[in-house]
């Protein structure tokens, strides 16, 4: 312990020292004297209070709260000098040591008094310690000095602890903060591309505002998500090309309408350039179309709809007289990939279990062969053609296949929807555009670019974002759809898959192509009388090939022959469809020719028919497109002068690699010929197809195919 003085004159007494605990700090205050300042008369100090200075209180009390309150309270401050706060009252002063003699460096343990009655210290008269003021209940510990509760220690102890911890929490975590979104952004801020399908362009703008409010920097960049909207095309024809100046730069995330999108970029640009593909929210491909025309519609499916397009009366069997074809449009722009996500179901429903969509390609392309002209492909303008018109029955459109978000959009904009538009699913397998977020890689992205897009998407896909987008049509997960007068949101059965990208590909590539041009010659058999439907099998064929040749382009090169018991004959000769016959175009001169065919019985020569039309097709071989023959028959052959190994050695010996000829056959029945058919077919490069009637639609798509 330091030296003890007692108080200059010029110092003043009563001002407490501010290193010292001020009296609150203390639990109990009684006088407090060091030994070495004790008279020799005066017995030193023990852990008893004396009876004196509490009359009310029985010694045991002093005992009991002295063991449960033992602290330690240390005086090592001369300013100790000054603390007249706690002084006594005036006391007759006594000798102070000499100032040169140091006080011991600790307290010798005092010894118990014994039992009786504890006797008042003497007053106080030491100059270097003032008395502390009395306070009821204070206690000593067993070496005479006195302390603060352990527990009072404790809980301010915790007390600051807590308040430390949440002072330097926020402290940190500002700085943090403030650091993330300042100090770390190095530069301007990074821009990131993001290219959406133009159903969902502005709800991917909003979110992306939310985005940017929060974003935290990549690397050292603070990132800036931009959104531009566009068609699967544009951005598809870019990336194999130049890439358009009006999208601003290539994006490092596309949200195209379907996941088909992503298929035809990957076969355009490699596999390469997607990194990631997966589904955001989804909305089911339906027709859009008048109220009458739904009910009519009933049970008709995919498969179904390249007859409904192309036969002139074909709604008459749905009861609707007046009402002529289907006139189905497809429009590509402004359609979320409907077009091809429609063209993926009429080619899976058109071809047997077990056959590849890609079979299917010819009832896709009746289809869109046989849509309404339209000034422009656009989704506005088919749906403008089919709203418009007072009469639902002469309106130039009847149906118009598009997303059901799309329709509910739609029907968002118009007083009374319900009586004017509404909606057909057809059955099975629902065509569902998935709207993925594609995210891409190459060159012109860098790792901060990367990283922003994804955690862009990332962003997305979580359930607050998912809720603004059901808001808007669109089916997310965990969310109910809104309410619609044009769309009931139906539950769908299940989903269409048609194969890998490389199927996807090429089957969008059916439906964005201009019509076939192919050059081809068809051989008809007339001796096809069995009844089957409401025609004869030669009246089924003659429908049949009446709707493709009218979906042909006009530079396609088109001929006919035809034949029976007894000989085979040229009807038209080929060349282009626009092309004059007898002043009319090739196209109606043939359509003329086949309504005038009626089934004969007499036996087919069809051996001998073929080698003269194969003979024929290579001396006119039109280069630079598909030539063929195309041969439909249901047998058996009555030539008496080619048998089938005969006409197969033919062929053997005619093929020219350079002038390929395909040998195409539709055979009905248990056509005895089968064999030779087949390997016909097969020697020339062609295909045979085996219907077993003509009344169903896959006529349709195996005529489709082989002119194709």
């Amino acid at each position: 312990m330091g030296r003890h003085r007692a108080p200059d004159d010029e110092e003043p007494a009563d001002e407490p020292s501010g290193d010292y605990p001020g009296p609150e700090d203390f639990e109990d205050a009684g006088g407090y004297r060091e030994p070495g300042n004790l008279p020799a008369d005066e017995p030193p100090y023990t852990d008893s209070f004396s009876a004196p200075r509490y009359p009310n209180r029985p010694p045991e009390e002093f005992h009991d709260d002295f063991d449960d309150h033992r602290g330690f309270l240390d005086f090592d401050d001369p300013a100790d000098d000054h603390r007249d706060e706690f002084a006594r009252p005036e006391q007759p002063e006594r000798d102070l040591p000499p100032a040169d003699i140091d006080p011991p460096d600790d307290f010798p343990g005092f010894p118990r008094r014994s039992q009786g009655p504890p006797t008042p210290p003497p007053p106080s008269q030491t100059g270097g310690h003032r008395g502390l003021p009395e306070f009821a209940g204070g206690h000593r510990n067993e070496d005479g000095r006195r302390g603060v509760s352990i527990g009072v220690i404790a809980a301010l102890i915790s007390v600051v602890v807590v308040v430390g911890v949440i002072i330097l929490w926020r402290f940190f975590g500002d700085a943090l903060s403030n650091r993330s979104h300042s100090a770390r952004c190095v530069g301007e801020k990074q821009p990131v591309a993001v290219i959406a399908d133009p159903s969902i362009g502005d709800q991917v703008a909003h979110l992306a505002e939310r985005f940017n409010s929060n974003a935290a920097p990549v690397g050292d960049h603070c990132v800036s998500v931009g959104v531009k909207s566009a068609g699967s095309d544009a951005v598809v024809d870019g990336f194999i090309g130049k890439w358009p100046g009006e999208l601003g730069q290539r994006p490092a995330l596309w949200i195209p309408g379907s996941s088909v999108s992503a298929a035809r970029l990957t076969a355009a640009a490699g596999k390469e350039t997607v990194t990631d593909s997966r589904s955001l929210v989804t909305s089911p491909v339906v027709l859009a179309v008048r109220p009458e025309l739904q009910k009519a519609l009933g049970d008709q499916n995919w498969a179904t709809l390249p007859v409904l397009q192309t036969k002139p009366d074909s709604l008459a069997g749905l009861k609707l007289p007046t009402w002529g074809s289907l006139r189905l449009a497809l429009p590509l722009s402004g359609n979320s990939d409907a077009a091809y996500l429609a063209g993926e179901a009429v080619a899976a429903a058109s071809v047997p279990q077990g056959a590849p969509p890609t079979d299917g390609s010819g009832a896709v392309r009746t289809l869109i062969g046989g849509q309404p002209k339209l000034a422009d492909p656009s989704l506005d303008e088919a749906m403008k053609a089919l709203l418009t018109s007072g009469d639902a029955a002469t309106a130039p459109v009847h149906a118009v296949v598009t997303t059901e978000q799309q329709l509910f959009a739609r029907g968002q904009t118009l007083p009374d929807a319900g009586s004017a538009l509404s909606s057909w699913l057809p059955p099975g397998p629902a065509a569902v555009a998935d709207y993925p977020t594609v995210l891409l890689s190459g060159s012109w992205l860098s790792q901060e670019q990367v990283t922003a897009a994804s955690e862009f998407a990332r962003f997305m896909h979580k359930p607050d974002q998912l809720a603004e987008l059901a808001k808007a049509g669109f089916r997310a997960e965990g969310n109910k759809s809104p309410k619609s007068d044009v769309t009931s949101f139906p539950a769908l059965p299940s989903t269409l898959s048609v194969g890998d990208d490389g199927t996807r590909a090429a089957l969008a590539n059916v439906v964005s192509a201009p019509a076939s041009a192919p050059a081809a010659m068809i051989m008809l058999e007339q001796s096809m009388i069995t009844a089957e439907g409401d025609k004869t099998r030669l009246g089924n064929v003659v429908s049949a090939l009446d709707d493709r040749i009218k979906s042909l382009a006009p530079n396609a090169v088109i001929g006919l022959w035809t034949f029976d018991g007894k000989e085979g004959r040229s009807e038209v000769p080929a060349g282009p469809l626009s092309d004059q016959v007898e002043g009319q175009p090739r196209s109606a001169a043939l359509t003329a020719v086949l309504d005038r065919q009626h089934a004969s019985s007499g036996g087919a020569v069809s051996f001998t028919t073929l080698r003269l039309i194969y003979q024929n097709a290579l001396a006119n071989f039109h280069a630079g497109q598909t030539n063929s023959v195309l041969v439909i028959t249901g047998g058996p052959h009555t030539d008496q002068s080619l048998g089938g190994q005969g006409l197969q050695e033919f062929i053997k010996q005619s093929a020219d690699p350079a002038k390929p000829v395909a040998v195409n056959v539709i055979d009905f029945g248990s056509d005895s010929d089968r064999a030779t058919w087949e390997a016909v077919a097969k020697l020339s490069g062609g295909s045979y197809q085996n219907l077993a009637t003509s009344a169903s639609p896959d006529l349709a798509t195996a005529v489709t195919k082989f002119l194709s």
